[in-house]
């Protein structure tokens, strides 16, 4: 599924820093520090994509690891005003097809086993789950649940 017009996914700058971190503190629990986000600007194998309305600005965000064959979706966020609207499926949808350009075989994140709307929306986009690590997170003490999405020879 891609963005509807007129969204757009861009490379973060340090300038959309306040309204990442932002948005972070609103989507999750336990949110992330403003120095891991700075520092996935100039990790080479790190990408940070803002998702850009002209009317609304920067509602959301995806950030993802390449090593190797594999595409580690690191963070994904959207502020929840905005949630319900396809944009969380459109971000995933567009990790894949960022997988595919890059020659990812496989797709990989975790997430809180009690994110029920989130492992919806990564079973509809075909990813499996993989296992379980009991006590993941340090602040609630939740596990989580590693899932995988394979992308055969670089083909949805």
């Amino acid at each position: 599924m891609p963005l509807p017009r007129p969204w757009r996914l861009r490379l973060a700058r340090p300038s959309d820093l306040d309204r990442v971190e932002d948005i972070e503190h609103q989507a999750h629990p336990s949110a992330w520090p403003r120095s891991i986000f700075l520092s996935e600007l100039s990790l080479p194998w790190a990408s940070l994509r803002v998702l850009e309305h002209p009317k609304h600005g920067v509602v959301g965000f995806l950030d993802y690891w390449l090593i190797d064959e594999e595409l580690h979706i690191m963070n994904i966020a959207l502020l929840p005003r905005w949630r319900g609207h396809g944009l969380g499926s459109a971000l995933i949808s567009l990790s894949v097809v960022e997988a595919v350009a890059m020659g990812a075989e496989i797709i990989s994140l975790e997430v809180r086993e009690t994110n029920v709307a989130a492992l919806r929306l990564y079973e509809r986009h075909g990813f499996r789950l993989l296992g379980r690590q009991r006590k993941y997170y340090v602040d609630t003490g939740e596990a989580a649940l590693f899932m995988v999405k394979e992308v055969p020879n670089g083909r949805l």
